[in-house]
């Protein structure tokens, strides 16, 4: 819960908040959009905030390491749709975007 106290002899005013961070809420934890957006997004945050040696590490792993290991994953389980979505949300990247601005950040 969140609560403001308001103390009147030093003038000062506390504000408490304890709250409880719910992991994907609005896609659902486990599920085949919530594996398309981390996707598409993992890849995302790279191209935005790495450049160079950075960006190259980055995206080896995550393009040599990472995906085909999930891929894998999702292969030997006979996930088809999480495999699909992994796929969709890295060939997002193949289209023309331009990461460094966001319309809904500016």
């Amino acid at each position: 819960g969140c609560g403001v106290n308001a103390d009147k002899q030093t003038g000062g005013l506390n504000v408490h908040y304890s709250g409880v961070h719910k992991e994907s809420v609005s896609v659902g934890q486990g599920s085949v959009m919530r594996t398309y957006y981390m996707y598409r997004n993992r890849l995302l945050f790279i191209r935005r905030n790495s450049q160079g040696v950075r960006f190259w590490s980055g995206m080896l792993f995550f393009l040599l390491v990472a995906v085909p290991k999930k891929a894998l994953v999702y292969a030997s389980r006979f996930e088809r749709s999480y495999l699909h979505a992994l796929w969709r949300g890295l060939r997002w990247h193949l289209q023309p975007h331009n990461v460094h601005q966001n319309r809904f950040l500016s």
